[in-house]
């Protein structure tokens, strides 16, 4: 029996393992990506809603609040990365 063959199948099944890593390192970014998009669309839908300047004085402070909220909150997500 011929050394080489082995040794083939070793350096294949060793791309095999590094190939399944980084799929599955892959996989977990996407899935990343994919759940920060989801937060933003979110994020940014809820900024768009307080953004309405129209209505009596009390109401627009209130959005305003809202507003401060949602901007610390991005804030501090996007620091801790």
């Amino acid at each position: 029996m011929s050394v080489r063959p082995f040794i083939s199948v070793l350096v294949v099944q060793d791309v095999q393992d590094k190939l399944e890593k980084e799929v599955g390192e892959h996989t977990a970014y996407n899935d990343a990506c994919n759940a920060f998009n989801m937060w933003l669309r979110e994020t940014r839908e809820k900024l768009a809603a307080c953004s309405d300047a129209h209505g009596d004085q009390p109401a627009i402070e209130s959005k305003l609040e809202k507003a401060k909220v949602w901007f610390h909150l991005i804030w501090f997500h996007l620091m801790r990365k």
